[in-house]
C-alpha cells in the first residue's frame, strides 16, 4: 500500500480501513493504527477537539470524534464546526428524581486488566535498620578512653630519671615508660529488655565491633528482662548476674531501668551494682536514657554516660537534675506522638528518623513505644483509632507543619505493603503514585469481573473494613472511595461508615442495581438507546440516568405527531426529524429531554465529554463557549487551606439556579486584534497567546464592540462567583487537579512553588491558551497564564456576597477583582479561591474570558429588535 493516499477515493478507503481496525482493536491508539497501515497521521489540528453533534433532517450525527469506541461519521469537519445550527437533544427536567445525576463508568475500567490468579501485592521484605546512634569510628575511641589500661614498655622514662636526679633522690626501681592499652578482658553487658527495642540494632553493632577487637577475651552477658533479672551467658540461662570474678572491667549498654515503666527495673540494677562493687568491679555505662530520667542512687556504683547520638555526656553528681521520673520527657513524647499519628505502621527506623528531625532526646524512642497509645514489639501500631485521631487533632491544634511531617514519613513508605501505603496516603491527604493507583484499579476490576476467588475477596473486604475502622474525618481519595464503594455494596447496612464517607456520594457504577443510562449513540440515524451502565463502552454521549422498571416507557413528541413505546435494556428509539422532546417514565421518576436549538448568536452547537458547547464566529475568527450547568458551591477557601489570604473568606454558599456560558479560553490576541484592530500584548510570538496588558476600560470597550458586531451575542465578564464555580468544576481542592501544583499543569513562576512543592520551570512569558489540559468542564488555564478580569468591584472579603452568584457592582471608577494568577506569580496565587485587587488601568499580566447569560425574555426581545433595526439600516 502506498504510504501517502491523496485522492478522494483513497481518502475514503483510508478512513474505512481505520474505522474497521478501530472496531477490531479498540484498545489501539490512532497513531498505532496509522503505523500498522503505513499511513501518515495528520496531527496539525487541536489535540483536544471535542465531538460535535448536529441534527440535519432529524438525524443525530457525530461530525468528528476522538474518543474510544466505534462511533462513525459520514464526513469530517474541522473543529470548531461551521454552520451546524440544527437542534440538539440536551436538557433534562426530572419531575421526580430518585437518584442524583451520576458519573458513568470511567475509561480506565476498560483498559485495566484484572489480576491473574493470586493478587500481585508488594510485600515488605525486611525491616530497615535505624540510622546508627553514633558511628563506630566516633564511638570506639571513647570506649577505649573509658577502659584505658597502662602497659609497660622496654623504654626508660627519661623524665622521671632526670626529676629524681635534680631532687637528689635515689632510684629504687627502674622507671619504664607505659602506654595506654585495652584491658586483658572486657565484660560486655547488653540490656535487651523489651522497652529498649528501638536500640537493639545499635547494641548488636557495638557487640560485633568489640568482638573483632577482643575475640575470646570478650565476655558477653545478655539481660533479657531487667525486672525479672533474666540473663544469658555462654549459652546458659541465669536468674542472677552470672559474672563473679574480682576486679572485672565491665561495659554496660542500656538504660539501667531508668526508662522502664516499672521503677523496680532500676532497683534491680542497683542491687547488681552493689554486688559487683564488693568484688571491686569497674562498671562503665553507655546509657540511652537522658540525664533528666536518671536516679542518683545508681551513680554510686556505675559510671554513667549519656549516649546522645554524637557524643558521650557525663554529668557530675552536682549537675544531676531534680525532677520526677519522666517529667522532662513528657512534652517531647507528646510531640513525637503527634507526628507519628499520621503513619500507619511505626518501625524503629521511622521513629528514630522523626525523632532526629524534631531534635528530641534519645530516650524518647523508648518512652514512646511504652506509651499506652501504642502496641507491638518490633513493629508498633496504634492501640485504637480514637487515641491516634486525638493526636492528629492535637497536631493540627499545635499548628505543626503537615508538609514537614510528610517529608519525614515519605522515605519509609516503601517499607510498607502497598495496601498500607495506600491507606497512609489517604489519611495524610496525598495523592497516590501511579503504581498504587494501578494496584487499586486492578483490585476493583478483578472483583467486579469475578476473577478473585472467595478467599481473596474476603481478604480484600477485610482490608477495606480495617481501613474504614482506622479512618478519621479525612477526605477519601477517589481511588480509595471506589474501594469503599465495593465494600458498601457487599455489606450494605452492616458497613462501617467513617466520617469522611458519604454513602450517597459513592460512585454509582460500582454499586449493584445502578440506574441504567440513557445515552445518545453516534450513528448515521437519529436515535438513542438504553444500555446497562457497566456494559456500555461506546462513544455515545450520556444524557441522563434513570431506574429502569417493567413499566418504563418512552414518548417522542414531534411538531405534529407523538409516538409512545415500552422501554427495555438495549432498546433503540428513532427520533422524528422535528423532535421537540422525549419523555421517559418509570415507576420512580419522569425525565423530560428537550431539543435544544442552536442559539441564533452561535454558528454551531455540540456536546463532548466535557458537556455542551457552542461556536461563535466574529470577523471570521471563531471561539468556543461552554455551558456551565446550574448548581451550588462554597465560594472562598477553608481556613485550613495552605497559603490562603484573609480576603478569601468567609466562605459563602452560592446557588446558581440557571446555567451560563463561559469561554473555554481567555481571549486570544487573534480575537482581540480582529475586533479592536491592534494588539497591546507584550508577548506577540503567537496569536494564540492570551491578550494581556489590557485595562478595565480596554476590556469593557472590547465587550461593547464584539456585542455590536454580533447582535444577540450579549457577552460580558463573569462575576467572581461564576469564575470560581467554573474554575472548580465540582472540585473542592485548591486546584481543580488536586492539592499539588507543578509547572506541567499551569504556567507560573516555578521558582516559587505552592506550599513547599518542587520547583519547576519558569517560562517567563505567557503560553498559548490551550497549552495545558482543560478542567472537568472543558475550560483551559483557569490557573495561571494571565489574571482574568471579573465584573465585581473590589471588596476586602466575601462578606455580603450575592448568594446567587451575581456580581457586586459599584461605581465604574472603583477597582475591580481579578482571578486565576499569572505567568509571573507564585504558586499560591493560582489557587481557585485566590482573588486580587486590580486597579482599573490594569496590570502587565491581566487578560479576560467572556461570559454570557442567563437571559430573560425581555433581553431576548431586545436582541430581536436590535437585529431587525440593523437589518433595516443595512
Amino acid at each position: 500500500m502506498s504510504k501517502k493516499i491523496s485522492s478522494n477515493m483513497a481518502d475514503g478507503l483510508e478512513m474505512l480501513l481505520m474505522q474497521h481496525l478501530q472496531q477490531a482493536i479498540p484498545e489501539a491508539t490512532q497513531e498505532e493504527l496509522a503505523e500498522l497501515l503505513q499511513l501518515k497521521l495528520d496531527r496539525t489540528e487541536d489535540d483536544h477537539k471535542p465531538t460535535i453533534y448536529g441534527t440535519a433532517s432529524g438525524q443525530l450525527q457525530a461530525i468528528t470524534g476522538t474518543g474510544s469506541g466505534s462511533a462513525q461519521s459520514d464526513s469530517t469537519i474541522a473543529y470548531p464546526p461551521k454552520n451546524l445550527t440544527q437542534p440538539f437533544l440536551n436538557h433534562v427536567r426530572p419531575t421526580q428524581a430518585k437518584h442524583k445525576e451520576e458519573e458513568g463508568v470511567p475509561a480506565w475500567v476498560v483498559s485495566t486488566k484484572p489480576f491473574k490468579g493470586e493478587i500481585d501485592s508488594q510485600g515488605m521484605t525486611a525491616i530497615r535498620a535505624p540510622k546508627p546512634l553514633m558511628p563506630w569510628q566516633t564511638l570506639w575511641p571513647v570506649i577505649h578512653l573509658l577502659f584505658q589500661d597502662q602497659k609497660k614498655t622496654k623504654r626508660l622514662n627519661i623524665r622521671t630519671i632526670v626529676d629524681k636526679k635534680i631532687k637528689q633522690q635515689s632510684l629504687r626501681s627502674i622507671p619504664w615508660q607505659y602506654k595506654p592499652c585495652w584491658p586483658n578482658e572486657l565484660v560486655l553487658v547488653i540490656d535487651y529488655s523489651d522497652h529498649l527495642t528501638p536500640f537493639f540494632k545499635d547494641f548488636y553493632a557495638v557487640s560485633q565491633h568489640l568482638q573483632c577487637w577482643f575475640g575470646e577475651r570478650l565476655r558477653l552477658i545478655v539481660c533479657l528482662d531487667a525486672v525479672f533479672q533474666s540473663y544469658e551467658y555462654q549459652g546458659k540461662a541465669y536468674d542472677v548476674f552470672p559474672y563473679e570474678q574480682n576486679n572485672a572491667q565491665i561495659l554496660y549498654i542500656g538504660d539501667l531501668g531508668f526508662l522502664h515503666k516499672e521503677p523496680v527495673a532500676s532497683a534491680q540494677w542497683f542491687f547488681v551494682g552493689q554486688a559487683l562493687a564488693r568484688r571491686s568491679a569497674r562498671i562503665e555505662t553507655l546509657l540511652v536514657a537522658h540525664p533528666s530520667d536518671w536516679e542518683r542512687d545508681l551513680q554510686s556504683y556505675f559510671q554513667l554516660h549519656y549516649w546522645d547520638g554524637q557524643r558521650l555526656v557525663t554529668p557530675t553528681q552536682s549537675h544531676m537534675p531534680h525532677r520526677k521520673r519522666g517529667e522532662a520527657s513528657q512534652e517531647e513524647i507528646e510531640r513525637l506522638l503527634c507526628y507519628l499519628s499520621w503513619a500507619i505502621e511505626l518501625s524503629p527506623s521511622l521513629i528514630r528518623a522523626v525523632r532526629l528531625s524534631l531534635g528530641l532526646a534519645v530516650s524518647v524512642e523508648s518512652l514512646v513505644i511504652q506509651h499506652p497509645a501504642l502496641q507491638g514489639k518490633v513493629l508498633f501500631q496504634w492501640r485504637c483509632t480514637e487515641r491516634r485521631n486525638a493526636y492528629r487533632r492535637q497536631f493540627k491544634q499545635q499548628g505543626y507543619d503537615i508538609q514537614q511531617m510528610w517529608q519525614m514519613i515519605a522515605p519509609f513508605e516503601k517499607d510498607l505493603e502497598i495496601e498500607l501505603q495506600v491507606e497512609q496516603r489517604q489519611q495524610i491527604g496525598r495523592g497516590l503514585t501511579q503504581a498504587q493507583a494501578t494496584f487499586i484499579d486492578k483490585l476493583i476490576v478483578s472483583e467486579k469481573s469475578g476473577t478473585l476467588n472467595d478467599v481473596q475477596s474476603e481478604l480484600l473486604f477485610d482490608w477495606i473494613e480495617r481501613m474504614a475502622k482506622r479512618a478519621g474525618d479525612e477526605a477519601w481519595l477517589p481511588e480509595t472511595k471506589n474501594l469503599y464503594a465495593l465494600y458498601w455494596n457487599k455489606k450494605k447496612k452492616q458497613s462501617i461508615v467513617p466520617e469522611g464517607i458519604d454513602p450517597s456520594q459513592l460512585p454509582r457504577w460500582l454499586i449493584e442495581n445502578t440506574p441504567n443510562r440513557l445515552v445518545i449513540v453516534s450513528e448515521k440515524r437519529s436515535q438513542f438507546c438504553v444500555t446497562d451502565a457497566l456494559a456500555h463502552q461506546s462513544a455515545g454521549v450520556e444524557i441522563a440516568r434513570f431506574e429502569l422498571t417493567d413499566q418504563s416507557s418512552v414518548t417522542i413528541q414531534g411538531k405534529d405527531k407523538t409516538h409512545k413505546q415500552p422501554l427495555t435494556i438495549d432498546s433503540r428509539i428513532d427520533l422524528f426529524p422535528d423532535t421537540q422532546s422525549v419523555t421517559v417514565k418509570t415507576l420512580n421518576q419522569t425525565l423530560i429531554l428537550e431539543a435544544m436549538p442552536c442559539p441564533k448568536w452561535a454558528s454551531a452547537i455540540g456536546r463532548d465529554r466535557y458537556g455542551l458547547f457552542v461556536e461563535v464566529i466574529v470577523k471570521e475568527i471563531s471561539f468556543v463557549m461552554r455551558w456551565m450547568p446550574p448548581g451550588q458551591f462554597l465560594m472562598g477557601s477553608p481556613e485550613d487551606e495552605f497559603d490562603r489570604y484573609d480576603r478569601e473568606g468567609p466562605r459563602q454558599p452560592i446557588v446558581f439556579t440557571q446555567g451560563f456560558w463561559l469561554a473555554e479560553t481567555t481571549c486570544t490576541q487573534e480575537l482581540w486584534q480582529a475586533v479592536m484592530g491592534e494588539n497591546p500584548s507584550q508577548f506577540q510570538d503567537n496569536l494564540q497567546n492570551p491578550v494581556e496588558q489590557v485595562s478595565w476600560n480596554d476590556v469593557k470597550g472590547f465587550v461593547q464592540k464584539i456585542n455590536h458586531h454580533s447582535v444577540g451575542l450579549n457577552c460580558r465578564l463573569p462575576s467572581e462567583a461564576e469564575w470560581e464555580y467554573a474554575c472548580r468544576a465540582g472540585t473542592i481542592t485548591p486546584f481543580w487537579f488536586g492539592n499539588e501544583l507543578t509547572t506541567d499543569k499551569a504556567n507560573y513562576d516555578g521558582n516559587h512553588p505552592y506550599h513547599q512543592g518542587k520547583k519547576g520551570e519558569y517560562k517567563e512569558k505567557t503560553m498559548p491558551v490551550k497549552s495545558f489540559q482543560p478542567n472537568p468542564w472543558g475550560l483551559y488555564q483557569m490557573h495561571g497564564n494571565v489574571w482574568e478580569w471579573c465584573e465585581d468591584v473590589w471588596h476586602d472579603n466575601h462578606q455580603g456576597a450575592d448568594t446567587q452568584g451575581r456580581p457586586r457592582l459599584g461605581n465604574e471608577s472603583q477597582n475591580h477583582v481579578c482571578r486565576g494568577g499569572s505567568w509571573i506569580d507564585d504558586g499560591r496565587d493560582l489557587r481557585a479561591a485566590c482573588r486580587s485587587i486590580a486597579w482599573n488601568f490594569g496590570l502587565d499580566r491581566s487578560g479576560f474570558r467572556l461570559a454570557r447569560g442567563p437571559e430573560s425574555s425581555s433581553q431576548q426581545e431586545e436582541a430581536s429588535a436590535a437585529l431587525s433595526k440593523r437589518t433595516r439600516d443595512e
